[in-house]
């Protein structure tokens, strides 16, 4: 998957503690009350997450580009102490903690030689999870970007770009529009990322805001396959695209490399099924959420103009490869 001669992976995401694919649930610091993270420790990404990265890292020749982001905060962290339930507690004491958390990691990583390009303040904010989970709002996570995990990037020197999202909400207006219309959190913005169910407000954040590169990961929350994805994979239309028809009809034959080509369709970052984009494989192996995507990916994506694009599609033209921020 990731050595030159395969699928050539190159942007690819990293959990900050445990994902829905992690085989237990897990925060770089239960401690409570450490809100000076002195317990922080990435002690378990040791025995799964960092193997797997340095055996993806030495097959693929090169210095992935990589963004990360949390599931869930330390669960003393929120109002309910549960990975799969609650909220932020919304005191400053509390959010400096997180913008702390957050920091820690990329130092972390930093200093065993990995940089992480970008930070993605929660994967999936209005989603209560059966899995890892943290619940926000539009309002909130803006202002933890220009309060608190800004501020914290600054103080300690940290120049990952600060991303809002992943985002898996259509509504524009709750989730992207309180972040662009503050100007001081809009110039702390490296990009925004959707969810492919956020697919819907992509095209507004692209006229809102032209210069922000947007990236899109995970599955199709309907599990259906779409035209672009069987056109860029060289297959016939097939079944109505349900997941039952997903399982019979992606056979192991079917896993082969998509010509270069820009579908007419949102890219993103496959994690379990296949669905529109350049990345439409079933990643099956990977098991400790290292998302990713080709490395000509960016090459393909930047070739095209959005305005030579169906206006449905104009603003999925997405920045990647190689320059997240």
């Amino acid at each position: 998957m990731f050595s030159p001669e395969g699928l050539d992976f190159h942007y690819n995401r990293l959990p900050i503690g445990a994902s829905d694919f992690a085989e237990s649930w897990y925060s770089h610091n239960e401690t409570a009350g450490d809100f000076a993270m002195e317990h922080f420790s990435i002690a378990r990404d040791h025995r799964h997450l960092l193997p797997y990265y340095r055996a993806a890292r030495a097959a693929h020749g090169r210095d992935f580009t990589l963004f990360a982001s949390p599931w869930s905060p330390p669960t003393w962290l929120k109002d309910h102490k549960a990975y799969n339930f609650g909220r932020l507690v919304w005191q400053e004491e509390y959010r400096r903690a997180h913008a702390l958390y957050l920091s820690k990691f990329v130092e972390a990583y930093r200093d065993l030689g990995i940089r992480i390009d970008a930070i993605h303040v929660q994967n999936e904010p209005d989603s209560d999870q059966k899995f890892p989970s943290c619940c926000w709002t539009g309002e909130r996570l803006g202002h933890f970007i220009r309060d608190d995990l800004g501020p914290m990037f600054d103080r300690l020197g940290i120049d990952a770009a600060i991303w809002l999202g992943t985002i898996e909400r259509a509504s524009f207006n709750d989730w992207v529009a309180p972040s662009l219309l503050d100007p001081q959190t809009r110039a702390r913005l490296g990009g925004v990322g959707f969810q492919w169910a956020g697919r819907g407000a992509v095209q507004r954040t692209h006229q809102a805001a032209p210069d922000l590169p947007r990236a899109a990961n995970s599955s199709s929350a309907s599990g259906r396959w779409s035209m672009a994805c069987r056109r860029s994979m060289g297959l016939r239309p097939g079944s109505s695209g349900k997941r039952r028809g997903l399982n019979r009809r992606f056979r192991s034959r079917d896993m082969k490399r998509p010509r270069r080509q820009m579908p007419r369709g949102l890219f993103r970052f496959n994690q379990r099924q296949p669905s529109a984009g350049a990345t439409c494989f079933r990643i099956a192996s990977i098991t400790w959420a290292l998302y990713s995507t080709p490395s000509w990916f960016g090459t393909v994506s930047r070739s095209v103009s959005a305005s030579a694009m169906p206006s449905s599609a104009a603003s999925s033209l997405i920045s990647a490869s190689g320059s997240p921020a």
